[in-house]
Formats: C-alpha cells, sequence, structure tokens
C-alpha cells in the first residue's frame, strides 16, 4: 500500500544546497550580531534618570518633618521622559535595637502643572490642578534608619514640562510613641523623595532602533515572497509557509505605530504595542510545535493537527493580553496605581503563565525527541531538524540573557544627588520598578531585538527556494533526476506522476 507523498516538499529549499561553510557563516552572522548588540547595550545610555531631594533642602521647608506639607517641583520633563515616578524614602533615628515595626500612614497628594508665559519666556508659577487631591493609607515597614520605599504617584503620558507635587503625611506623628529610655520608635530626621523618568536619549535610541528593524523585515518579507511567487501555495514547505507568516508579524513586533504614543493620551496605542509582541512570540511557538511535529505526520487536519496546538499557545496570549490591558488602562487612568499594589492579580497572572509555559515546554521536548528518533537517520530531515533547533536554541538563550539583566545586573537605577547607600537604592522583586519599567538596562532592548530579526531574517534566507528551484520543480518527476534532486519526502513517499504511471489501467 502506498504512503501519500508530502507534497509541501516541492519548492526546494536553500538550505538543500549550502555547504558547511556556508551554514557556519550563518550562525557567525549570529554570533557577530549578538556581540554589536550586547556592545551597544552597554555602551548605550542609561534607560532611567533619577533625581533626589530631601525635605530639609527644599525652599519651601515644612513646619513639620512627620506632617509636612512638602511642595516639590519635578525636574524639566518633555514628551520623550514618557513616565514620571514619585516615591519616598522617610529616614529616621535608629533605635539601639533595630526594632522592626508598622506603621500606618495616609497620603495625601495633590498635582499641579506650573504654567508658561509665551510673550515673556517665563514661568508664571501659577499652578494648575491636574487631578483632585489623593488620598491612600499604607502600611509601612520600617527597620534601621530607612522605612521601604513609598509609592506616591506615577504619570504617563508627560503632557507638561514642569509638574509640582504636594505631599502631607498623616498618621507618622502618632506613630512616635516612647520606647525604651524615652527613645521614640518613629524618630523622622528627613525625607528622602526621588523622580524617576525615562532618559530621552534611550527613547531616540529605541524609536531609530524600532525603525531599522521594521525596515530590514519589511525588505525581508517582501523579498521572501517576492522568491515564492513562482510556486502555488499547496507547493510550499512547511517551513516556507509559517516563515512567510511570520515576517509580518516581525513588522509588527517592532510595531510602526510606536510613536504614536507621544502624540496621543490613549492607553490603546501602549497596548497595542504589548499585543503584537505576544502575538509574534506566540506564532513563533506555534511555528516550532507545528514544525518539529509536521515533519513526521502527512495528514495535518484542522482538528487533530492545529487545534490542540493553538489551545496550547492561545490560552496565554489571552491572559497576557488581558492583564495587558488592565495595566496599561489602569496606569493611564489612575496617578497612583502601579503592579506591586495589586499582588495577587500578579500572583494569578503569573502561575497562569508558567503552568502554560510548563505544559508548552514538555510538549515541545516530547516532539522533538520523537522527530529525531523517527526522521534523524534521512538526510534532509535531519538538516532541516539541526538548523531549526540550533537556531532556536540560541533564540532562546539571548533571550534568558536579556530577562537575567533585568533582575540581576543592572539592579541598582542611578538617582542623583541620593543620599542613600547602595544596598537601600537595590531594587528588590516587590519593588515597583520591577514590573512597571519596560526596560531597565539598554542591554535588556537591544538584545531581545537584535537576535529577533536576526533569528527571523535568517530563517527567510535559508528557507527561501534556491536558485534553480524552478527548474527542479518543473522536472522533479524526470525518473534521471528524480533521484538527484528529490527530497526525502520524494523517495520515502513516491512521486505522484511516476505512481500514476504505474498503475495499471482497467
Amino acid at each position: 500500500m502506498r504512503v501519500p507523498r508530502d507534497i509541501e516538499a516541492c519548492v526546494p529549499m536553500r538550505l538543500y544546497g549550502m555547504t558547511r561553510g556556508q551554514l557556519a557563516a550563518f550562525f557567525c552572522s549570529l554570533a557577530i550580531i549578538f556581540t554589536i548588540t550586547l556592545l551597544v547595550g552597554l555602551q548605550g545610555p542609561d534607560v532611567l534618570r533619577g533625581v533626589a531631594v530631601l525635605a530639609s533642602q527644599l525652599p519651601e521647608k515644612p513646619v513639620d518633618m512627620r506632617k509636612g506639607p512638602f511642595v516639590l517641583r519635578a525636574p524639566p520633563l518633555s514628551v520623550f521622559s514618557q513616565e514620571l515616578w514619585l516615591s519616598a524614602f522617610i529616614k529616621r533615628a535608629k533605635p539601639e535595637a533595630g526594632l522592626l515595626f508598622n506603621v500606618n500612614v495616609t497620603v495625601e497628594i495633590k498635582v499641579h502643572s506650573e504654567t508658561f508665559n509665551a510673550k515673556k519666556f517665563e514661568n508664571t508659577n501659577e499652578l494648575v490642578f491636574l487631578t483632585s487631591p489623593i488620598h491612600r493609607s499604607v502600611e509601612l515597614n520600617c527597620i534601621k534608619a530607612v522605612c521601604d520605599e513609598l509609592f506616591l504617584v506615577h504619570l504617563i503620558p508627560i503632557d507638561y514640562t514642569r509638574y509640582v507635587f504636594t505631599v502631607q503625611f498623616d498618621g507618622l506623628a502618632n506613630s512616635g510613641s516612647q520606647w525604651g529610655d524615652g527613645q521614640q520608635l518613629l524618630h523622622v530626621i528627613d525625607v528622602e523623595f526621588h523622580f524617576q523618568y525615562y532618559n530621552t536619549q534611550f527613547t531616540y535610541l529605541e524609536l531609530i532602533s524600532r525603525f531599522v528593524c521594521f525596515a530590514f523585515s519589511e525588505v525581508s518579507a517582501v523579498l521572501f515572497l517576492s522568491s515564492l511567487r513562482s510556486f502555488a501555495l499547496r507547493d510550499w514547505t512547511l517551513e516556507q509557509k509559517y516563515t512567510a507568516l511570520l515576517l509580518p508579524l516581525l513588522m509588527l513586533f517592532n510595531n510602526p505605530f510606536f510613536p504614536l504614543r507621544y502624540f496621543t493620551s490613549s492607553w490603546i496605542v501602549q497596548w497595542l504595542d504589548n499585543v503584537f509582541q505576544a502575538t509574534f512570540a506566540v506564532a513563533l511557538l506555534l511555528f516550532w510545535i507545528c514544525l518539529f511535529h509536521g515533519m513526521r505526520t502527512v495528514r495535518r487536519t484542522v482538528c487533530g493537527f492545529y487545534l490542540p496546538k493553538m489551545a496550547i499557545v492561545v490560552a496565554p496570549w489571552l491572559t497576557f493580553v488581558g492583564f495587558a490591558a488592565w495595566s496599561t488602562q489602569n496606569q493611564y487612568k489612575d496617578v497612583e496605581f502601579h503592579l506591586s499594589l495589586d499582588v495577587p492579580t500578579m500572583m494569578y497572572t503569573g502561575a497562569m503563565l508558567i503552568c502554560f509555559g510548563l505544559i508548552y515546554v514538555v510538549v515541545l521536548l516530547v516532539l522533538i525527541f520523537r522527530a529525531f528518533t523517527e526522521l534523524g537517520w534521512l538526510a534532509y530531515n535531519s538538516l532541516r531538524l539541526k538548523i531549526l533547533t540550533s537556531l532556536s536554541s540560541l533564540l532562546v538563550l539571548v533571550v534568558c540573557l536579556a530577562i537575567g539583566l533585568r533582575f540581576i545586573f543592572w539592579n541598582v537605577i542611578k538617582i542623583g544627588n541620593s543620599t542613600l547607600d547602595q544596598q537601600q537604592k537595590t531594587m528588590r522583586l516587590d519593588s515597583p520598578a520591577v514590573f512597571n519599567y519596560r526596560y531597565r538596562s539598554t542591554a535588556e532592548f537591544s538584545l531581545v531585538y537584535g537576535i529577533v530579526n536576526a533569528y527571523v531574517v535568517v530563517l527567510a534566507i535559508i528557507y527561501s527556494p534556491s536558485r534553480r528551484a524552478v527548474h527542479e520543480h518543473n522536472f522533479k518527476d524526470c525518473p534521471s533526476l528524480s533521484m538527484v534532486n528529490g527530497s526525502d519526502e520524494d523517495i520515502i513517499y513516491e512521486s505522484d506522476i511516476e505512481t500514476l504511471r504505474l498503475r495499471p489501467a482497467r
């Protein structure tokens, strides 16, 4: 009984005719791109800038350090500063025993903007209320000489050059009860406020990098699809079909609409950027499991082949997209919102994503093992498996390195004029900065965008039709050429035309 032939192998790929030297050149190119992006990231500008302001050095000194009011003027900003964070560190006289205790504090914050006189080219010092007064009760942990970071305000987007904040505390004065030999538990000696915002130099670098990557991905998509225009869609290989899908999604990953976030106050633009990145990641995960499984099977029905795999990758996509919509909208609408305040939501979302990720990893490893076991002895399929596995492993390693940079190396933001020591400025995993900042270093950004774009472009090159593809496609069933130009599928599953010729007439 004849086994049906996989007709998707009709278009010979450039990969089949590449020598070891050419394959080594591609891997060397990826290594060079990785090195360049890493060097650019290490030498690039800081993602964030920060300025520290001491309450004792304010022009309008507060009457009581435990209450305020503290009138704070933010540094000059522009629309390319993207976002502004304001937080506070309460310094106290350290008791000898270093007693740890909690303090319930009610914070009142007023946000103003300074108006500008265009005729005199100077600030008028007239304050305009941007929001109604904000009241929030928080529980503060105090140990040693500095209490935990107290998050106050997060502004996005930046619509004004100058912002003025009026901060008042209620509850610190009531926490100064006597302890021991008359020493107060919470004797506030000063309050240090931190302004943090995106570096405009990094914003320019991000805009230029996204534009360059988008241009390269667009050119790659046009060239790849043009090379396949001479072949019917049914004759494309599985790799060629998915690469044709990944290239447009890569263009969305680079997001040509990203600059719109600097010209609009809507949260939709930022949310779409998250959706585009999540969609590309899901398509890439789907590409891997479909390809490793598709090499072993000919019949790829929607219900039996694609639907189970779609369920594995679509579920985390829906989870992330819903979470991104909720968090992005709250960040734009609520100036006192930050992710670390809503720990249960983050825990549930993270647990769901981890569960889906573990399921995907198990399925992928099983498919890879079975693919190498069943097809590893075939020359063409063995080459396809080894190249895809090597390139994908390199991509995963670099992305993991970028994630490691977020939590390991760049754990300290440079705050100008800060009096806190290095350990106190180090951000913990529960700090708002860990989850609120899109990037914490230029290296993290450059590594991800560099390796992802290089990976898909390399796939487009090696999976594009070979130079003799048209000739081999038209004459591949000639008996004198079928064994030379045919792939593993031709040899295993036979040729359609040859089978018809050998079929007896009735």
